[in-house]
């Protein structure tokens, strides 16, 4: 090339065909030289086919779910189709950034580097959730904003590890989050706790009869759900990654809402099951009950003067003890004596058996993950929480429906 030759002379679709043998961070930095390269570079199409291009020379054999991106980046595009091409540079360079990582990390030691990435990863099924490399959890819990708990929360079910590290510092309570914790990233901690523990005793422990004994007993352990499983690619435009937390906030909450009030069937269309489990760590395991199942909720108005709340009830429902019912109040969580409510969707009933004369509390909260929260008792004294209740126990509940179909395996990086 002569020494007055430029970049910016180039034909634009070869300045195109340049930045698509690119890796995505590449690419994008091409995009900002000039204007005339901007416009040739930065198109979704160019970070498309660079996606597309990781997945073949990048990973071992995957294949990438890019239907949800392809129906953002439409949705974004009818008004400003450089929003659309945001969307594509967006999981572009999360794929590089997973690629990048797992060079010279190996296991990964900085998890929090990478949460952010977290969601774009899961949308599109991405190998590197697969990656063992989630299972200690980050520093100062208690102070994690609620979109880095959310992203550990994803990386816990997208794995398929037993975690014992994270699972036993919060079963044993060091961190106070399981027995105190009332904020939306607390119950996102719970999800964490529950489903570690039932993963481990579910591998390692036989099925603990049930007191009474009855024919439930004999009911099969049921598969938990994966993070590739949940309705999240229903909704997959979180925030962009490292915007402020406020952005996060406000679109968690307004998923829970969604779902809860503005979309009718989302409780009552299909069936819930879940498990339930205690809150002391055993050195085992936890000894669990046999699942619930043959949930079917039922929403109705509450009397006039109750705005923001419905009835939720479930009749006929099944566990290892014997047929129970649901009976409750979904609405969202007042944060004081004044009546004030936050963004959070509360879950507040009691399940009462049917067989014997006894019922629990339930304080649930609505999450892109199913239900989550917390069983327990009346407390009499010290040791409630801030509903009355005294917690013993996990709940997690999720629609059958999730885990109808198992996701496709993820395979680890080519790493030179």
């Amino acid at each position: 090339m002569s020494p007055s030759a430029r970049l910016d002379a180039l034909p634009e679709e070869l300045l195109a065909e340049i930045a698509i043998a690119c890796d995505a961070l590449s690419a994008l930095r091409l995009s900002a030289t000039c204007q005339k390269i901007r416009s040739a570079v930065y198109t979704g199409l160019t970070f498309r086919q660079v996606l597309e291009a990781s997945q073949r020379y990048s990973w071992q054999k995957s294949s990438l779910q890019l239907e949800p991106v392809q129906a953002l980046a439409h949705k974004k595009g009818v008004k400003n189709k450089h929003e659309a091409t945001n969307v594509w540079a967006r999981y572009a360079v999360a794929d590089y950034k997973a690629w990048e990582l797992v060079q010279t990390e190996s296991p990964l030691e900085t998890p929090e580097a990478f949460l952010h990435w977290l969601p774009e990863l899961c949308t599109v099924k991405h190998p590197f959730i697969y990656q063992q490399c989630w299972d200690r959890p980050l520093r100062d819990m208690n102070q994690q904003p609620l979109e880095q708990v959310f992203c550990q929360a994803m990386a816990v079910l997208a794995s398929e590890d037993e975690m014992p590290q994270l699972s036993k510092i919060l079963m044993t309570q060091e961190t106070g989050i399981l027995p105190n914790g009332t904020e939306a990233k607390d119950f996102l901690w719970a999800l964490c706790a529950v489903a570690t523990a039932l993963r481990r005793s579910l591998r390692t422990l036989p099925r603990r009869a049930p007191w009474p004994s009855t024919s439930a007993a004999n009911v099969p352990n049921i598969p938990l759900p994966t993070a590739l499983q949940l309705n999240f690619a229903s909704n997959p435009d979180p925030p962009q990654p490292f915007s402020k937390s406020k952005a996060f906030v406000l679109w968690f909450d307004h998923w829970n809402e969604a779902h809860a009030f503005d979309n009718p069937d989302y409780f009552t269309r299909g069936t819930w099951c879940g498990y339930y489990t205690s809150l002391t760590l055993q050195p085992r395991g936890h000894p669990i009950d046999p699942p619930m199942t043959n949930i079917n909720f039922r929403v109705t108005p509450l009397p006039q003067g109750q705005a923001g709340a419905v009835k939720i009830e479930a009749e006929g429902c099944q566990d290892g003890i014997g047929p129970f019912d649901i009976r409750g109040r979904l609405g969202r969580r007042q944060i004081n004596e004044h009546g004030d409510t936050s963004g959070e969707v509360q879950m507040m009933c009691r399940k009462v058996y049917s067989n014997i004369r006894t019922s629990w509390y339930w304080d649930l909260r609505v999450t892109p993950f199913g239900l989550v929260g917390f069983w327990g008792g009346p407390a009499f004294g010290a040791g409630s929480d801030e509903t009355g209740m005294r917690r013993l126990g996990l709940v997690w509940l999720w629609k059958e429906e999730w885990t109808a179909t198992a996701p496709s395996c993820g395979t680890a990086p080519v790493v030179a």
